[in-house]
């Protein structure tokens, strides 16, 4: 038994394509997408708010506390191409029946009804034209709450916690993370972090130059592990690394 349900909605300044032999609700089923043109399709807006807080006239000296919301906003597409798929009742399959011994009976033999149930797969996965419109949908917006705390025997090293939550329909995130930082010398900040979430478990690192005249940073939220001798991972290519230049303006 499958239930489907679903929806297409592509804003690329085409319309789609249709196949005349395959019919959804009275209309020819979709089979395509064509005339695509370059233009603005679209526009949205979204902000960023952020808090960071010192306790350290309150509880502790050395303690900071942050919270945060990022992307919070929408986009709006115009000139949609929308279809979709919907259905009042399950595509149910309960086997083959009447299978003949010989191919010479026209419909019986099992390579005929193995056609027949793809074709009757094909129809009932068919989208539907819905026409065109406009399409609204919000940003998936992330939550940041964290504190931070100044060792008090070494106040160059600091631990801190964060949590992340990012509301999303299909992938939403929930993920905690512990880390340690230390600043040595006034031009080196280093790092090192343990992440759970519910995507997994991982382990990061970076380090943050910042010489005057410009910043540099590298990172990383995974280490990779065993490499071959040409320096490709063997265990785990799930890492990504990050690395950039910041090029201050003014004296502070």
């Amino acid at each position: 038994m499958i239930n489907a349900k679903g929806s297409a909605n592509i804003a690329l300044g085409g319309a789609y394509t249709h196949n005349a032999e395959r019919m959804v609700n009275g209309k020819p089923a979709v089979d395509g997408y064509d005339d695509i043109s370059v233009g603005l399709n679209g526009f949205g807006a979204a902000i960023d708010l952020g808090v960071t807080y010192d306790l350290s006239n309150v509880l502790t000296e050395g303690l900071v506390v942050s919270a945060s919301v990022n992307d919070l906003g929408f986009m709006n597409w115009n000139n949609v191409a929308k279809a979709g798929i919907s259905h009042d009742a399950p595509f149910v399959f309960d086997g083959f029946k009447n299978i003949a011994m010989h191919d010479d009976v026209p419909g019986a033999n099992i390579e005929d009804q193995f056609e027949d149930l793809r074709d009757d797969l094909e129809e009932f996965f068919s989208l539907e034209d819905r026409g065109e419109g406009s399409h609204s949908n919000m940003l998936s917006a992330t939550l940041n709450v964290g504190v931070e705390y100044e060792m008090p025997f070494y106040r160059k090293l600091s631990v801190g916690a964060l949590y992340t939550s990012r509301f999303d329909k299909i992938y939403p995130l929930h993920q905690f993370s512990l880390m340690a930082n230390v600043a040595p010398v006034k031009w080196l900040d280093m790092a090192v972090s343990g992440t759970a979430s519910n995507m997994g478990f991982g382990f990061g690192a970076m380090a943050n130059v910042h010489l005057t005249g410009f910043n540099l940073f590298v990172g990383t939220d995974c280490f990779v592990g065993d490499v071959g001798k040409q320096f490709i991972p063997l265990d785990n290519m799930n890492a990504s690394v990050s690395f950039g230049i910041n090029i201050p303006f003014g004296r502070n």
